[in-house]
Formats: C-alpha cells, sequence, structure tokens
C-alpha cells in the first residue's frame, strides 16, 4: 500500500493509535526491547518495498502496546500486495492480547473498507487467519461491506454459523455471495442446503434458481443440495425444467428422481424431443425410472450403446447407471469392452456406482486382458468394489474369485473407502526415510526450504496433505541428520517463516525443539518462492537447499519465473551453493532451472 495515498484506512489508524505501555524493568545486560522494535520499524520504513516479510512477525510476536503501534505504522509504510498481506497477517500475534486484540480487530475491519483493493484483500484475509474472534467482524463485514469481495471472502469464515441459524436471512447471505473457491468449494454449497428451513426459504431458492444471470455452476449446486431436502421443493424443481441453462435442467431431473417425485411426466415427454442429446438422455431415464417398466428402455438404451458415435455412448454409459436396472447393468458390461478408452472408463465408473456382485467377475477379466491405464483404473475399481485388494494382477484376483466368490457379499463404498485408506495408511507409516523424497541428504551446511502454502493441504487418497507428506519426509531426514551438521529450515507461504534464521549444528536440544517447531507448522496463504530463497541466500556458511513446491511462484516480491532465476543465479555467481528441487502434483519449470543452474537434482513426486 503506497504511503502516498492518504485513505479512509490511512485515517483510521491514526484514531486506532493510542494507549501506552509501562516498561517493565530490564535485567542487568538485556537489550531495551523498545530500540529492537524501533529497528525493525525502521527496516521497513528504509526499504518498504523489499523489506523481507518476517520483520513483521519479529514485530507483532512482542505482544505488546510498543509492537503494536510500530506494526501500525509498518502497515501504513509498507509496500506491494505480499508485504502488505504479511503485515496485516502478523496482526493475529494480538488474539488473547488484552485490549490489543480488539484493536488489531478494529484496525483490520477498517482496513477492509480501505479505497485500494490489495489492503481489503489482505486484511479479510488476516480476518480469516485471525480465528474465532474475528468471527462477529467477518458477519458484520459479510452483512455490510459494500465491496463483493470482501463479503465473499467472508461468507468463508462466517458460513458455519449461519447453518446453523438456518433462517431465510442467513439463507440469502449465503445464496448473494457464494463464490466457488473464493467462500469455498460447490460441494461445500450444496452441503449446506439442507440447513435452512421455512417457507421464506423455499422462496429465496425459488428467486436465486430462477435467475438466469446467476452461474448456472452455482444453481446446479444448490439444486443438487434438494435431493435430500426436508421441505417443499418438488414444483419449484419442475419449474426449473423450463430453464435456460441444460445443466441445470439435467440436475433437476436427477433430483426429481431421487425424491421419487411423478408429478412432471408432461414435462419429461417434452424434454424427451429436445434436440439436445445430454437433455432428451437424462428425460428419458427419467421417466423410465418413473415408468417402472424397465424392458422398453434397456433396449432403447441398448441400442445406443452401439451407436458409431463415442460421444453418444459415454452419454449412454452414463444413462445407464443413472437407470441402474439388471439390464443396464448388462449393457455396462458389454461397454467395458468398447474400443474406446473414455467409454470403458465410463461404463466402469457407473458399474462402480451400481455396487453389484454380478460385476466383480466380469471387471477381474477385463483386469487380465487390458493395458494401461484401463488396467489401474480396474484394479482400483476392484479394490472399492470389493474391499480388499490383491494387487495389479487379474490372476491373483481371479483364484481368490474362484475360492469365495460364491459367499461373497459387496460392501457398501464408505466400508471399502475406509478399508482401502487404513491399508494404505499403515504401508505409509511402515515406510522408513533416509531421503528426502529420494534424493540423499549428505553433509551438513543444509537449508529445507518447503512450501506451506494453500494447495498443500490437497490431500492423497489415504486423505494425508502435502504439507503432512512433505513434514514427515523431513522429520525422518532431521531425525537423522548427524550432531554437527549445521542446518535451518523455512516454510512458506505469503510469507516467509525460518526456524532461526542461522545455520545452527544438531544436536539433541535443537533435534527436539526443530521436530516440534515442524510438527506444529500450518498453512501460510500464497507460494512467495522468491522471498523465501531470499531468506535462504542470507544465511551464511550455507552449501545446500532442498526446495520443495507445489505450485506457480504467487504473491511474492517477486513471481515471474525468469526474473527468479536470473536473481537466483546472480546471488549464487560466487557462492555455488547446490539447489535440490521436489515438484509437487506435477511439473514446475523453475524448479528444473534452479537445479540444473546450480547442479542439483530435481524430482517430481505425486
Amino acid at each position: 500500500m503506497p504511503s502516498t495515498a492518504l485513505s479512509t484506512f490511512a485515517l483510521a489508524v491514526a484514531l486506532v493509535a493510542g494507549g501506552g505501555a509501562v516498561a517493565a524493568p530490564l535485567e542487568q545486560g538485556a537489550e531495551p526491547p523498545e530500540k529492537r522494535t524501533a529497528e525493525l520499524l525502521k527496516q521497513v520504513q528504509a526499504a518498504p518495498g523489499k523489506v523481507p516479510t518476517v520483520v513483521f512477525e519479529k514485530i507483532a510476536k512482542k505482544q505488546d502496546a510498543e509492537s503494536f503501534a510500530a506494526l501500525r505504522d509498518a502497515i501504513r509504510a509498507v509496500e506491494g500486495t505480499n508485504r502488505l498481506t504479511a503485515a496485516f497477517g502478523a496482526l493475529r500475534h494480538y488474539r488473547g492480547v488484552a485490549r490489543l486484540e480488539a484493536r488489531a480487530l478494529a484496525l483490520l475491519e477498517t482496513a477492509c473498507d480501505d479505497a485500494q483493493k490489495s489492503a481489503r484483500y489482505a486484511a479479510v484475509y488476516a480476518l480469516q487467519r485471525f480465528g474465532e474472534p474475528a468471527l462477529p467482524v467477518l458477519g458484520r463485514l459479510l452483512a455490510r461491506s459494500r465491496h463483493p469481495e470482501v463479503r465473499t471472502r467472508a461468507l468463508k469464515s462466517v458460513l458455519p454459523v449461519l447453518r446453523e441459524k438456518g433462517d431465510a436471512r442467513s439463507l440469502q447471505l449465503v445464496l448473494d455471495n457464494f463464490q466457488s473457491n473464493t467462500s469455498g468449494r460447490l460441494e461445500t454449497l450444496t452441503e449446506a442446503i439442507p440447513s435452512f428451513r421455512g417457507p421464506r426459504v423455499v422462496a429465496a431458492l425459488r428467486s436465486m434458481l430462477r435467475d438466469e444471470n446467476r452461474k448456472p455452476k452455482l444453481r446446479v449446486a444448490v439444486v443438487e443440495g434438494l435431493e435430500e431436502y426436508d421441505g417443499k421443493v418438488d414444483r419449484l424443481l419442475v419449474e426449473l425444467l423450463k430453464a435456460k441453462s441444460a445443466s441445470v435442467v439435467t440436475a433437476s431431473i436427477v433430483a426429481l428422481s431421487v425424491r421419487e417425485y411423478h408429478g412432471h411426466t408432461a414435462e419429461l415427454r417434452n424434454l424427451a424431443r429436445s434436440k439436445d442429446p445430454d437433455l432428451r438422455l437424462s428425460a428419458l431415464v427419467g421417466l423410465a425410472k418413473m415408468s417402472g417398466d424397465s424392458a422398453v428402455w434397456d433396449k432403447r438404451l441398448a441400442k445406443d450403446a452401439r451407436d458409431k458415435s463415442a460421444a453418444v455412448r459415454m452419454r449412454t454409459a452414463s444413462a445407464l447407471g443413472f437407470l441402474g436396472t439388471e439390464g443396464a447393468l448388462e449393457t455396462l458390461h458389454d461397454l467395458l469392452e468398447d474400443e474406446h478408452e473414455k467409454v470403458k472408463l465410463t461404463a466402469l465408473k457407473q458399474v462402480l456406482r451400481l455396487r453389484r456382485r454380478a460385476s466383480v467377475p466380469i471387471v477381474i477379466e477385463r483386469l487380465k486382458v487390458e493395458e494401461k491405464p484401463v488396467d489401474v483404473e480396474l484394479y482400483r475399481a476392484l479394490v472399492l468394489l470389493t474391499g480388499l485388494d490383491h494387487g495389479k494382477s487379474g490372476g491373483r484376483w481371479s483364484s481368490w474369485w474362484t475360492k469365495e466368490g460364491v459367499a461373497f457379499t459387496v460392501p457398501e463404498l464408505d466400508v471399502a473407502m475406509a478399508a482401502d485408506k487404513a491399508r494404505r495408511r499403515a504401508a505409509w507409516e511402515r515406510e522408513e526415510r533416509y531421503t528426502f523424497f529420494g534424493l540423499s541428504v549428505d553433509g551438513g551446511n543444509v537449508c529445507f526450504v518447503l512450501d506451506a502454502s494453500g494447495s498443500m493441504k490437497q490431500k492423497n487418497d489415504i486423505d494425508v496433505s502435502r504439507l503432512d507428506i512433505a513434514k514427515r519426509q523431513l522429520t525422518g531426514v532431521l531425525r537423522r541428520l548427524p550432531e554437527g551438521d549445521a542446518f535451518d529450515v523455512i516454510f512458506f507461504g505469503s510469507r516467509v517463516e525460518p526456524w532461526r534464521e542461522e545455520l545452527v549444528p544438531m544436536d539433541a536440544k535443537y533435534r527436539a525443539e526443530v521436530l516440534e517447531h515442524v510438527e506444529k507448522q500450518g498453512f501460510l496463504g500464497g507460494t512467495a518462492l522468491y522471498d523465501a530463497l531470499a531468506v535462504a541466500f542470507e544465511l551464511e556458511q550455507l552449501e545446500i537447499i532442498y526446495v520443495l513446491s507445489d505450485g506457480a511462484p504467487s504473491g511474492g516480491t517477486v513471481n515471474d519465473v525468469n526474473k527468479i532465476r536470473a536473481e537466483v543465479a546472480e546471488w549464487n555467481a560466487d557462492r555455488h551453493v547446490v539447489i535440490h528441487c521436489i515438484a509437487v502434483g506435477g511439473g514446475h519449470r523453475l524448479l528444473e532451472w534452479l537445479a540444473e543452474d546450480s547442479g542439483g537434482n530435481y524430482v517430481r513426486v505425486k
């Protein structure tokens, strides 16, 4: 936030200022805390666009009135979105501190109305991280803020409170402000809808769902939330069969079928004559489920399953899964032999959805003959159909079925998934870790730089986040790092959090401290890789860096990958630090470059 801009926030900062603190007596030889805080503030003011973000953390962690005033002044002076976000975020350290917590929240609430969008973004994000004390502030912002980006972000934190209230006004706030990703996943919106009850709630739903200007994906998410809704919404869903969006119409057909409503035959017959093939097929399946006469519909869809168009066969496979009759299942089994890979996989998805015992030997036989990638999907389908794991060999599955198939009962999906997760997690926990993602860790003077951005929350299929996997790998290395080897650990997101800011020799004390630090590490927002590397290169005697990240740089002082590459090369020209890089979830060109330029290794992990 440029210091030249005189905004409403800048004026409000002056009003929040005030108060004082009586300095505690200093122990002999101790450095005056006032001087240290003042030095940190001067560091910000001297280089408002280049100061390391860790400086704001150092100021706020003092948790006294003087440091609050210094951080307030630093916020007024700082330049750049990343530093502004870090400065506002540091205010969370005043949570639970008498008088200062309220002043921190007031400062952030005022900043959410700042003239500059970057300040508003940074402030509302800081409120989200502040925790429970910030909920009343976020609630006021959701109800009153004139800035849409503030309201959509506030909703993410306030949604659980609104669901608990369950009234029409709370629902209206959700429907008016929900934005995919910013406020949460679309599944979050779907899950929230059944929480709201009453006639005024249905009126609010009707107003939103019939608004053709609203994004179809949001309307579909709400319609899906009505599938199990305990209220009078059937006629509303019938009205939506006339919507302009095909996806909304299809979702409404499915919802009416799930709700076992049969009062829309005329509407479905009309849609069955639609020029849109997806609408036509959805309507036909809806009619089939209502009629109870499956033979005619089984025959009709079996004919479509032999169509020359792979797209038609794929749509038919989805419809067969929705129909769910014995005849439909037989046709799905036939489609597992289709010449088109996507048709096979669509049919397999529906076979897994229907979960019938008759499918198990069919899938086993296909596993024996299929090649990648279909064989991998067939193996996973068997695991989730049976709740067992006999490996990727069709022969072993066949032997098991010959011995035990007669008495076998297909478990519920959640039971099979839980068993699979337990097996995989147990195997993961048994793994020995002598390397860092396969890279040997030899010698000291090493720094581990790990991405703790929001995207590192992504979990694998045994419910372990990317960050937890990285922390476990790092913990394994740190437990085995020889005493005397110098090291440091840096986590980064929208800000950079070094453990020690210097290389320290490993000993029993440091080992215990760093393991506790790694265990407690949480998520940090963006991906300020440049800033993290800058902090790492400030370490004296550094020889090796291990960098782990799962995304492109964002929210940092420099985000252009070419500029970052050039800067790191300049820093490293005379130091010859080896940089080993681990790319999580896919290839990342910058990490590959950094390893290549420094003589390090580059690996990709899932």
